[in-house]
């Protein structure tokens, strides 16, 4: 079992991230988002400034957090707004992703050690990192790449015994 958690503490989040995030910028209707994250499968993605530069994540759970209700017969956003006569619903004339964004992300870099990645996730309750190099995504690492990580470092060291 040597094998195995030389084979862990040897790992670096480059080996086992995702790399070429599909990116948002914060501009980003959210409209938009829900279309790229069922189009290409995605629970979450970094959100990029105009140079590119990683300022915060949007994730499914950003979604749940909205506080607005869309009207049927026009798809305008609403947003409730406790008033004296109880819930109403207001229109609002946004519906971003710099609104709904978490902005203080953490990030890693593609050097960083899985362990310590998995140590920010687990200390954060993170479902994902970005992983920047000048501050620009390269990749993301989600819990489930870092489970496959050690699954398969368990794998190795079975393999090898």
């Amino acid at each position: 079992m040597h094998e195995m958690f030389d084979r862990i503490v040897t790992l670096r989040v480059g080996d086992v991230m995702t790399a070429h995030p599909v990116t948002v910028n914060a501009s980003t209707s959210m409209a938009e988002v829900a279309h790229l994250f069922t189009e290409h499968r995605l629970h979450s993605a970094p959100v990029v400034d105009d140079t590119g530069r990683c300022v915060g994540i949007i994730t499914a759970s950003d979604f749940v957090k909205r506080t607005e209700i869309y009207a049927e017969s026009d798809q305008h956003p609403m947003e409730m707004v406790h008033g004296e006569e109880g819930i109403l619903l207001e229109p609002r004339s946004y519906d971003y992703v710099n609104d709904c964004m978490s902005p203080s992300v953490q990030t890693v870099s593609s050097s960083t050690p899985l362990i310590q990645a998995a140590k920010i996730m687990t200390g954060g309750h993170l479902h994902v990192l970005p992983v920047v190099e000048s501050h620009k995504p390269l990749g993301i690492l989600s819990n489930l790449d870092v489970v496959a990580a050690l699954v398969n470092a368990f794998d190795e060291a079975k393999r090898s015994i």
